[in-house]
């Protein structure tokens, strides 16, 4: 069998540990549109690709994947994973596996309102998000929301242009500057067509935890992995400790059950003072918490070569240890 993980980026671990689940089986091939990302360096199966807003992208991302033979097709950015969810069917169709949900879940990853709207449609916890500053208003008004609250892009990711707001007065003019941004953001149809592309969401202080909530291929719930973040950098985890938490468990379940993605879905959710969780986002891919998960117990690789192939995995790769402290490190690639 052989992988593509595409828009691999500095993620090189994720060659390590697939590489050691084939066990010599297959190939790992990676690309990215920077040919010098640490993950191209890595490896000598890095071919380079444009970006994925590219009109050529699905095509010349089809033709290399048979090409190579690939089996598994695992995107690591959320706007090229929402290009690939559209797209599905052609790769289905020359016996590849896209690791990504049908094309209405990965948008309600992708688009921060529409995260919103699912949780609260299916009863799960989540944070007051308006949609313009008019719906913030009036709630404000009526006492139901209070500064501070956050504002960022809808379509955003890796916190990027995120603010915290203390006042009307600085709504205002954050909002303004915040919109001059996210109007000259690439954006695949039919996102760039939205009207508002900002959410104003509450704030709330509380401690941040990540969570791997794991599917089969089939979307069938397997299992959900929670750490809590100890340290960030540019809105990825780089040390975390490994728990336990019953009741996100529970949550983790119905997310499951109606986002009905396959592999891993990457969640954040923040505990507040008294014990109550908000979740905050979804995305249908491996995320920065990952390798904690991994190095824990918790081998999502081999299972997913193995669902792959059709063949059952063992609950013993999915026992995960808890209580460990983790931490990431960099590695200096020569060019």
């Amino acid at each position: 069998m052989n992988i593509l993980i595409s828009s691999i980026g500095r993620r090189t671990y994720l060659i390590d540990y697939f590489e050691e689940s084939l066990a010599g089986s297959g190939n790992v091939y990676v690309c990215n549109s920077d040919k010098y990302s640490t993950g191209m360096l890595k490896t000598n199966n890095s071919f380079f690709i444009p970006e994925s807003l590219n009109e050529n992208y699905i095509e010349l991302l089809l033709n290399a994947s048979v090409e190579r033979e690939i089996s598994l097709l695992l995107p690591q950015h959320d706007i090229e994973a929402f290009i690939i969810s559209r797209n599905r069917k052609y790769f289905l169709d020359n016996k590849i596996i896209p690791v990504v949900p049908n094309f209405n879940s990965t948008r309600i990853c992708l688009d921060k309102y529409m995260t919103y709207q699912f949780l609260k449609k299916i009863g799960m916890p989540s944070l007051k998000t308006y949609l313009n500053i008019k719906s913030f208003l009036k709630d404000l008004k009526n006492e139901l929301v209070s500064f501070p609250i956050i504002i960022k892009p809808r379509f955003g990711f890796a916190s990027r242009h995120c603010f915290k707001i203390e006042s009307l007065d600085e709504l205002v003019k954050s909002y303004d500057f915040l919109d001059i941004i996210v109007q000259k953001e690439k954006l695949p149809f039919p996102l760039k067509s939205e009207k508002f592309k900002i959410i104003i969401q509450q704030y709330l202080e509380g401690k941040e935890y990540g969570a791997d909530i794991i599917n089969d291929f089939n979307g069938k719930y397997v299992g959900c992995f929670i750490k809590k973040k100890i340290a960030m950098r540019y809105g990825e985890t780089e040390i975390a400790e490994t728990i336990e938490m019953p009741l996100f468990q529970k949550y983790s379940k119905a997310i499951s059950n109606n986002i009905y993605h396959i592999g891993n879905l990457d969640v954040d959710f923040i505990l507040d003072s008294t014990g109550q969780v908000f979740i905050l986002d979804l995305n249908p891919r491996f995320g920065g918490g990952y390798p904690f998960t991994h190095n824990a117990g918790v081998n999502l690789p081999k299972a997913m070569i193995l669902w792959a192939e059709n063949k059952p995995f063992s609950s013993n790769d999915f026992k995960m240890e808890v209580g460990l402290t983790l931490s990431k490190s960099y590695i200096i690639s020569k060019h």
